[in-house]
Protein backbone atom coordinates (compact mmCIF):
# COMPACT_ATOMS: atom_id res chain seq x y z
CA UNK A 1 0.00 0.00 0.00
CA UNK A 2 3.08 2.52 0.50
CA UNK A 3 4.11 1.64 -2.43
CA UNK A 4 0.98 2.73 -4.35
CA UNK A 5 0.47 5.84 -2.31
CA UNK A 6 4.32 6.88 -3.24
CA UNK A 7 3.78 6.23 -6.61
CA UNK A 8 0.24 8.13 -6.91
CA UNK A 9 1.42 11.32 -4.71
CA UNK A 10 4.92 11.65 -7.00
CA UNK A 11 2.50 10.94 -10.01
CA UNK A 12 0.27 14.12 -8.77
CA UNK A 13 3.68 15.96 -8.33
CA UNK A 14 4.59 15.44 -12.04
CA UNK A 15 1.14 16.21 -13.72
CA UNK A 16 1.56 19.04 -12.21
CA UNK A 17 4.89 20.22 -13.28
CA UNK A 18 3.84 19.17 -16.61
CA UNK A 19 1.03 21.05 -16.65
CA UNK A 20 3.21 24.09 -15.48
CA UNK A 21 5.64 23.39 -18.44
CA UNK A 22 2.76 23.45 -20.49
CA UNK A 23 1.50 27.61 -19.36
CA UNK A 24 5.74 28.45 -19.50
CA UNK A 25 5.47 27.28 -23.25
CA UNK A 26 2.93 29.39 -23.86
CA UNK A 27 0.08 26.87 -23.23
CA UNK A 28 -3.50 28.90 -22.65
CA UNK A 29 -5.68 25.75 -21.52
CA UNK A 30 -6.81 26.03 -18.18
CA UNK A 31 -4.74 28.87 -17.10
CA UNK A 32 -7.79 31.19 -16.38
CA UNK A 33 -9.69 28.50 -14.64
CA UNK A 34 -6.06 28.24 -12.61
CA UNK A 35 -5.38 32.13 -11.19
CA UNK A 36 -7.70 33.64 -9.30
CA UNK A 37 -9.99 36.37 -10.38
CA UNK A 38 -8.61 39.32 -8.64
CA UNK A 39 -5.25 38.56 -10.23
CA UNK A 40 -6.53 37.95 -13.86
CA UNK A 41 -6.10 40.99 -15.45
CA UNK A 42 -2.55 41.17 -14.37
CA UNK A 43 -1.42 37.54 -15.12
CA UNK A 44 -2.85 38.05 -18.26
CA UNK A 45 -0.73 41.15 -19.02
CA UNK A 46 2.70 38.96 -17.88
CA UNK A 47 1.74 35.62 -19.08
CA UNK A 48 3.73 36.47 -21.76
CA UNK A 49 6.35 38.13 -19.77
CA UNK A 50 9.81 37.14 -18.45
CA UNK A 51 9.03 37.64 -14.38
CA UNK A 52 5.36 35.45 -14.59
CA UNK A 53 7.70 32.98 -16.91
CA UNK A 54 10.15 32.25 -14.70
CA UNK A 55 8.03 31.98 -11.28
CA UNK A 56 6.29 29.58 -13.39
CA UNK A 57 9.39 27.65 -14.34
CA UNK A 58 10.51 28.05 -10.77
CA UNK A 59 6.83 25.75 -9.64
CA UNK A 60 7.22 23.32 -12.59
CA UNK A 61 10.68 22.87 -11.25
CA UNK A 62 9.99 22.50 -7.59
CA UNK A 63 6.80 20.19 -8.65
CA UNK A 64 9.35 17.80 -10.73
CA UNK A 65 11.76 17.87 -7.85
CA UNK A 66 9.11 16.96 -5.47
CA UNK A 67 7.96 13.95 -7.64
CA UNK A 68 11.36 12.50 -8.28
CA UNK A 69 12.27 12.63 -4.49
CA UNK A 70 9.38 11.02 -3.25
CA UNK A 71 9.38 8.34 -6.00
CA UNK A 72 12.90 7.68 -4.56
CA UNK A 73 11.10 5.88 -1.69
CA UNK A 74 9.71 3.15 -3.81
CA UNK A 75 12.98 0.64 -3.48
CA UNK A 76 12.91 -0.24 -7.32
CA UNK A 77 13.86 3.06 -7.68
CA UNK A 78 16.73 3.85 -5.47
CA UNK A 79 16.58 5.71 -2.35
CA UNK A 80 19.04 8.18 -3.30
CA UNK A 81 17.70 10.76 -0.40
CA UNK A 82 19.29 10.16 2.71
CA UNK A 83 15.81 9.34 5.14
CA UNK A 84 16.33 12.67 7.20
CA UNK A 85 15.92 14.42 3.71
CA UNK A 86 12.42 13.33 2.99
CA UNK A 87 11.18 13.02 5.76
CA UNK A 88 11.69 17.16 5.95
CA UNK A 89 10.14 17.32 2.45
CA UNK A 90 6.76 15.38 3.84
CA UNK A 91 6.77 17.82 6.59
CA UNK A 92 6.89 20.53 4.19
CA UNK A 93 4.67 19.23 1.79
CA UNK A 94 1.90 18.02 4.66
CA UNK A 95 2.09 21.05 6.07
CA UNK A 96 2.16 23.73 3.11
CA UNK A 97 -0.57 21.92 1.08
CA UNK A 98 -2.78 21.52 4.47
CA UNK A 99 -2.33 25.94 4.83
CA UNK A 100 -3.35 25.55 0.72
CA UNK A 101 -6.33 23.80 1.33
CA UNK A 102 -7.11 26.14 4.06
CA UNK A 103 -6.43 29.43 2.12
CA UNK A 104 -5.63 33.19 3.22
CA UNK A 105 -10.20 33.29 3.83
CA UNK A 106 -10.13 35.81 0.45
CA UNK A 107 -8.62 34.49 -2.41
CA UNK A 108 -7.94 30.99 -2.29
CA UNK A 109 -9.06 27.51 -0.14
CA UNK A 110 -12.36 25.73 1.28
CA UNK A 111 -13.01 29.83 3.06
CA UNK A 112 -12.46 31.82 0.19
CA UNK A 113 -15.20 35.12 0.07
CA UNK A 114 -15.60 34.57 -3.73
CA UNK A 115 -17.83 32.37 -5.19
CA UNK A 116 -19.15 33.18 -8.44
CA UNK A 117 -15.97 32.96 -10.89
CA UNK A 118 -14.59 29.98 -12.30
CA UNK A 119 -11.44 29.69 -9.86
CA UNK A 120 -13.76 30.07 -7.29
CA UNK A 121 -15.65 27.11 -8.25
CA UNK A 122 -12.67 24.87 -9.39
CA UNK A 123 -11.04 25.77 -6.21
CA UNK A 124 -13.72 24.98 -3.76
CA UNK A 125 -14.44 21.49 -5.80
CA UNK A 126 -11.02 20.11 -7.30
CA UNK A 127 -8.21 22.27 -6.18
CA UNK A 128 -8.47 22.43 -2.43
CA UNK A 129 -9.69 18.74 -2.13
CA UNK A 130 -6.54 17.72 -4.21
CA UNK A 131 -4.51 19.74 -1.55
CA UNK A 132 -5.70 17.96 1.36
CA UNK A 133 -5.49 14.57 -0.32
CA UNK A 134 -2.08 15.81 -1.34
CA UNK A 135 -1.26 16.43 2.77
CA UNK A 136 -2.96 13.37 3.71
CA UNK A 137 -0.82 10.97 1.09
CA UNK A 138 2.00 13.30 2.78
CA UNK A 139 1.31 12.18 6.15
CA UNK A 140 0.94 8.72 5.58
CA UNK A 141 3.87 8.50 4.35
CA UNK A 142 5.66 10.53 6.75
CA UNK A 143 4.17 7.85 9.10
CA UNK A 144 5.59 4.88 7.82
CA UNK A 145 8.48 6.13 6.70
CA UNK A 146 9.76 6.76 10.31
CA UNK A 147 9.86 2.42 10.57
CA UNK A 148 11.08 1.93 6.82
CA UNK A 149 13.62 4.48 5.66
Amino acid sequence: MLTIVTCLLSGIFFVLSVLHWYWVFGGEKGFNAAVPEQWQSTAIKIQNQTTFKLGTVIVAILLLLLSLSIISMVPQFGNFLPAWILQAILYGIMILFMLRAVGDFRTVGFFQKRTNHIFSVNDRRYYSPLCICISIMAGILLWFSAYSL
